[in-house]
């Protein structure tokens, strides 16, 4: 340890100078910002599935209620909505499940 005080000021003035120009970088590694940042991925793939579960699940709904048009035939309306409806209601059965067992 005494072996290295005399380069000490040296060092000083070369992260004083860094810390000047702007090249002074600090990097953090710590278990607390690991699982910081994986939960935050993992809310945030919550929220994308709930957002396209709940637009699946209303535009499912809106086919079945009021698809019925010149554009497809029934039987193609009828499945598409109940596909829709479906797959939005299991996607936000997927992240509520998910934001619960998270707590």
């Amino acid at each position: 340890m005494t072996e290295n005080l005399p380069d000490l000021p040296s060092k000083i003035i070369k992260i004083i100078d860094d810390a000047a120009v702007g090249k002074l970088q600090v990097q953090w590694n710590s278990p607390e910002l690991n699982n910081l940042q994986k939960q935050l991925k993992r809310n945030h793939l919550n929220t994308i599935a709930a957002i396209s579960g709940g637009a699946m699940l209303i535009t499912g709904s809106l086919l079945l209620l009021f698809g019925r048009g010149s554009l497809l035939p029934i039987p193609a309306v009828t499945m598409l909505g109940f596909g829709l409806g479906s797959g939005g209601g299991l996607l936000l059965l997927k992240s509520w499940y998910s934001a619960a067992t998270q707590r």
